[in-house]
């Protein structure tokens, strides 16, 4: 089963995809800007993916007592 921010980052991996391979069909900015802010925004759908930045950790109860 695919998790949340699994999603999450397949989708915003693929519109940094898309601001890449569109670089040179566009003309609303450089080819240079473009495939740099598709690779900026699929560095962030990968550490959402890693790191699971969408989704906090559930903490115990037991886990926040302090001995």
């Amino acid at each position: 089963m695919v998790r949340r921010s699994e999603k999450i980052a397949i989708a915003i991996g693929m519109v940094g995809a898309s601001f890449t391979l569109l670089a040179y069909k566009q003309t609303l900015m450089t080819t240079t800007h473009s495939i740099l802010l598709g690779f900026v925004i699929s560095i962030i759908a990968l550490g959402i993916k890693e790191f699971d930045l969408m989704e906090p950790e559930i903490v115990e109860k037991n886990d926040l007592k302090k001995d």
